[in-house]
């Protein structure tokens, strides 16, 4: 075992049913097995963990997950039941696994008590947020720096998590300057802040790890291979429809292994 830790290990569920969300990042034909990785946690996922010299990895909700329910009273149920779920696969191996908070930031008080519960009561590491969240509608959409937000990284700081910022597909009303990129282009700022080139938060020293890197789409190799198909797997769409509620979930860790 070579100690290595993988993050960004995306997991979905069947109760509440979110992992249909990356339906739409397949083809027909692709989908059945993507959505077996992504269900599966401790058969295939564990055997090539094992193969990759992985000795944990960290799971997180499928991208866009919580953030893009539109109803808060929806977001605070499912996020508080993923949460559980997410729990009582990481206490089945503890060894293996640790896992990052999904949160209902439509309701800011209640994302603020979700964090508590998840870290102090659930043991979770952190949370991650897959970019702005949808509030009512799909194209009304908060951004992380907006004011509403200051309780939720004052208790960030308070706890000293780890927030892992996840950038789904941008809202291409939104954010204008990315209207012709593809959406593996997007920087994070327009997923994560309505302006500048990062996240304000009041100047505190919250620990924020963003993917993927700010940078324009003709410096990012990453960008110019998935933009063209050259690494993407077999079955997977480009662009699942875009807009402030297109998906953005990466393969999971056993997609990932045969790249």
């Amino acid at each position: 075992m070579l100690n290595k830790i993988a993050l960004e290990e995306h997991f979905g569920a069947t109760d509440p049913d979110i992992v249909e969300q990356s339906a739409a990042h397949f083809t027909a034909d692709a989908w059945p097995a993507h959505r077996d990785m992504l269900l599966d946690i401790h058969d295939d996922r564990l055997r090539i963990m094992d193969e990759c010299g992985i000795e944990k990895a960290v799971l997180s909700l499928l991208s866009p997950g919580i953030q893009s329910l539109h109803e808060p009273k929806q977001a605070v149920d499912w996020a508080r039941r993923l949460n559980d779920y997410a729990a009582r696969q990481v206490s089945r191996r503890p060894d293996r696994f640790a896992s990052f908070a999904a949160l209902p930031l439509q309701d800011p008080d209640a994302a603020v008590a979700e964090l508590r519960r998840a870290v102090g009561e659930l043991g979770l590491v952190g949370a991650l947020v897959n970019g702005f969240s949808q509030v009512g509608d799909a194209e009304t959409v908060v951004y992380l720096d907006d004011s509403r937000y200051a309780g939720f990284w004052a208790t960030v700081e308070e706890l000293g998590v780890p927030v892992y910022l996840h950038p789904p597909t941008p809202s291409t009303r939104h954010s204008p300057s990315w209207r012709s990129a593809p959406c593996w282009a997007a920087s994070p700022c327009s997923a994560y802040a309505t302006t500048g080139p990062g996240i304000g938060l009041g100047g505190r020293p919250t620990p924020v790890v963003a993917q993927p890197p700010p940078r324009p789409p003709e410096r990012s190799r990453r960008t110019a291979s998935w933009a063209d198909g050259r690494r993407r797997p077999p079955g997977f769409l480009e662009d699942p429809g875009g807009g402030a509620d297109g998906t953005g979930s990466a393969p999971p860790l056993s997609a990932r292994a045969s790249l």
